[in-house]
């Protein structure tokens, strides 16, 4: 089957960005139980209080779980994906990089033993290096696409990636605002406001990267039956010279 690996690798990298992007909301909505929570014990309700306290917890801890088990679908979608394009390979070794990057802010966190400054350049990092991710992916993507004759999602790759490296050096513009005047009311309200303008046009973009997603699976998923010996017999076609011989000539 052509591109069999490529398939199940993208479909793997729609589940993870669908997870990813749950995990999110799901820590926003923490707050509305938790808001009736609070309300409720100030009007004296302890179940109020109480099933706000647990609806707080199970969103939280979703809002932890989804994206973790959202980056393991990714390792696992790029790895199997590689097998049919190396660019995906790159996107795996950046993507572990990524992981390294990560877990070493983590520790550093839970015990205390950074500073905000090494803090924040390893959350720098790991958002460049996951910004690098997406875009070998759409690297890949690209590939398999020329080889398909595909140019249509060659050419919005290659717009995707565009806005996808804009707005994220945007929003590291924002931050160095705020780190490099942070004394200046006005300059701190200009990166407050740069970075709510970015953070609204990098979900936008994400979610863009997630239907380019959806797009890449059925372009790979055509492909793949198209390529089927089975399909081509029930069609009257197969590849090769053989299409010169009539379906009902075709045996098993």
């Amino acid at each position: 089957m052509m591109y069999s690996k490529a398939y199940k690798g993208i479909r793997k990298l729609f589940v993870a960005g669908i997870l990813s992007l749950a995990g999110s909301v799901c820590v926003w909505l923490a707050i509305i139980p938790g808001i009736l929570g609070v309300s409720a014990a100030i009007n004296g309700a302890l179940g109020g209080f109480l099933a706000g306290g647990i609806g707080t917890l199970v969103f939280l801890l979703a809002g932890l779980l989804l994206p973790v088990i959202a980056y393991i679908l990714k390792l696992v979608g790029l790895g199997q994906a590689s097998n049919d394009d190396p660019l995906f390979h790159q996107g795996f070794l950046f993507a572990v990089l990524a992981l390294i990057f990560i877990l070493t802010e983590t520790v550093l966190t839970a015990f205390n033993l950074g500073t905000g400054v090494v803090e924040g350049i390893i959350g720098t990092a790991y958002g460049v290096l996951d910004v690098v991710v997406a875009v070998y992916t759409i690297y890949g993507i690209q590939s398999l696409a020329e080889k398909l004759e595909d140019y249509k999602m060659v050419q919005k790759g290659s717009s995707l990636v565009k806005y996808i490296t804009i707005f994220y050096a945007a929003s590291l513009f924002a931050t160095l605002l705020s780190v490099l005047f942070g004394s200046s009311m006005v300059m701190q309200l200009l990166a407050g406001f740069l970075s709510f303008i970015t953070s609204i046009l990098n979900l936008i973009i994400y979610i863009v990267f997630l239907v380019y997603l959806g797009r890449t699976k059925k372009m790979l998923r055509n492909a793949k039956e198209s390529s089927d010996p089975e399909n081509q017999k029930n069609t009257g076609e197969i590849s090769g010279p053989a299409n010169m011989i009539p379906a009902e000539l075709i045996t098993e």
